[in-house]
């Protein structure tokens, strides 16, 4: 008994020792304690502990948060769990690793214990927690390339961003400049900038990068418009804030951002000084992804200038580096493109014909992301604006609910006037579903049309090309091997417009237009296989045989004896019974 008592109360002691470290966090916003959340729970040093001493400290600070009701504690400590979960129990190089190029741990207990979080922070009504909740699980779904969950997560932060005042949300600015790279990311530039211009109203949290990061990203942004003066100024901007904050790695990447600019003004004379010390310093850092732009714009100076050894020097330096960023492909157009006029200009017309070969392997790909970021905004866009007449149907229902509960006070009178208040906003919510119903049906309208506008243009783009295809082959049979044009040849010929992929979001915008089809079809003739509902659709959209051969990635004879075979099935005496068909349901 003696020792029991004894024991119990050295743990006891010791719990409440531990307890004591950490009770200066007790009762504190997020904004008196961010930093101290960042420090506990999201730095090196905690990610860096083994499991035990990690969830000792996860805990100890939940339990002592339980024990005094600190509700706001409760959700750090479990955030903090979730941060360990993905990246705990690395080394250094393993961290940033994980961080550049995907997560560590179990991802599917991460995004289990990362919505329960968002369950509480929304039961508890906490703001703060809700919207880092948001981009986590928003990004997290993006690394799954799962699109829809992601989207609906970020429309939701887009949503509570704007709700919360700086002085309760000191890190707005890093979130900001988050949605300004998502945007910047899928080529929305007037979105991103909008979220950028915002950004620069805010001030920064502790994180001192985030500053010229924002001014950076405006560069990017204006140098794609191709506003350059634009871009130079904000460059500028940035690299002013960096030389204030002693940042040499961002002074050197504003640098060759600026060099950039000169180098598409053609200005080489200015841009060769800012892009090599760009690159070097770059190198020296192995940060290939920044170096790979700018290698590939002064081997392209050096080939203009007829300095042919300096640029396949950088050309090489460029090819060894490109398979270390992500993605490739989008630099690997441009840098395969100039590998092969430098292997013209040394008269080595085999491997301008493979480099060439190359570059045009990469374009497919960046073709098809770009399709797959343009769908992917569309669906962004969509979430937003469906959140936001939620939200602003909640708002009035609120509203609603202050008025009937005056009304308990006011009397009869203003209980008749609450009543014709709540007829009124009830009707105009109908209102503007029907608006919002005809939006989305004229939205899907136009879409639909433009992807039938697409096929139709590609497909002629892809005719106008077989004389180049017919040209490019007789090359390769004069200059390379027998087995390298027929290998070439149909990666050409059989690139497909339409992946499978993207049938199922082509299956929901072709329901919004022509509502109801695929149903009567399916009930109209019930044993049609998922290839056939697939070929009539597309039929009802009136494309041709090439069109369709293209789309399907299949020959013009497989598209007329897949037909021929429909209509057998179907009993039909021709095309016009066929056509005539489809046009009746």
């Amino acid at each position: 008994m003696i020792i029991r008592f004894w024991l119990t109360l050295f743990v006891l002691l010791v719990a409440h020792v531990s307890n004591a470290q950490y009770e200066y966090l007790l009762h504190k916003s997020y904004a008196e304690q961010y930093q101290s959340y960042d420090s506990l729970f999201n730095f090196i040093e905690f990610l860096q502990m083994d499991s035990a001493d990690a969830y000792h400290r996860i805990n100890t600070i939940k339990q002592m948060a339980v024990q005094a009701g600190d509700n706001e504690l409760v959700l750090e400590a479990l955030l903090g769990e979730c941060s360990y979960l993905l990246y705990g129990n690395l080394n250094k190089s393993q961290y940033y690793y994980s961080a550049l190029y995907g997560r560590a741990h179990n991802s599917d207990l991460y995004i289990t214990k990362l919505t329960k979080l968002l369950q509480l922070a929304e039961a508890q009504d906490n703001m703060t927690m809700q919207v880092r909740t948001h981009i986590l699980l928003g990004l997290e779904y993006h690394e799954r390339n799962n699109l829809i969950s992601s989207l609906m997560h970020f429309s939701k932060f887009y949503t509570l961003i704007h709700e919360i005042p700086f002085e309760q949300f000191p890190t707005k600015k890093h979130f900001l400049l988050y949605m300004g790279k998502f945007y910047y990311q899928f080529e929305a530039y007037k979105d991103a900038e909008k979220y950028l211009l915002y950004a620069q109203e805010v001030p920064p949290s502790y994180m001192i990068h985030e500053e010229a990061d924002v001014f950076n990203t405006m560069g990017l942004i204006k140098r794609q418009l191709k506003e350059y003066d634009s871009a130079i100024y904000y460059f500028t901007k940035g690299q002013e804030v960096a030389w204030k904050q002693g940042s040499t790695t961002w002074r050197h990447i504003l640098g060759g951002n600026i060099g950039i600019v000169y180098y598409l003004r053609g200005e080489y004379k200015n841009a060769k000084p800012l892009l090599i010390n760009d690159i070097n310093t770059s190198l020296e850092r192995n940060d290939y992804s920044n170096a790979i732009n700018s290698i590939i714009k002064l081997a392209d100076i050096y080939y203009h200038q007829k300095i042919y050894d300096s640029a396949f020097q950088y050309a090489e330096t460029g090819r060894w580096a490109v398979d270390s960023v992500r993605p490739a492909y989008k630099y690997k157009v441009e840098l395969y493109r100039l590998m092969g006029e430098l292997a013209v200009a040394r008269g080595d017309m085999k491997k301008a014909y493979l480099y060439s070969d190359s570059a045009m392997v990469a374009r497919d790909s960046l073709d098809n992301d770009q399709q797959v970021k343009q769908l992917m905004l569309a669906r962004h866009q969509l979430e937003t604006n469906i959140n936001n007449s939620e939200v602003a149907m909640l708002r009035s229902e609120k509203r609603i609910s202050i008025l009937l509960r005056n009304s308990l006070i006011g009397g009869f009178v203003l209980l008749s006037a609450i009543v014709f208040m709540v007829i009124y906003i009830r009707n105009k919510q109908k209102q503007n579903k029907e608006q919002m119903s005809l939006a989305a049906l004229y939205n899907a309208q136009n879409r639909l049309a433009d992807f039938t506008k697409t096929v139709h243009e590609k497909n002629a783009l892809l005719e106008t090309s077989e004389q180049e295809i017919t040209r490019l082959k007789e090359k390769l049979d004069n200059y390379g091997t027998k087995e390298q044009s027929e290998d070439i040849i149909p990666k050409l010929q059989n690139s497909t417009i339409l992946t499978d992929d993207e049938w199922e979001d082509f299956r929901q915008l072709f329901e919004q237009v022509h509502s109801g089809f695929l149903y009567r079809l399916r009930e109209k003739f019930p044993n049609l296989s998922p290839a056939e509902t697939r070929f009539i659709a597309l039929s009802k959209l009136k494309l041709d045989t090439k069109e369709m051969t293209n789309i399907l990635g299949v020959s013009s004879s497989t598209v007329r004896t897949h037909k021929y075979r429909l209509r057998k099935k179907l009993n039909l005496a021709d095309d016009e019974s066929f056509s005539k068909m489809i046009d009746e349901i």
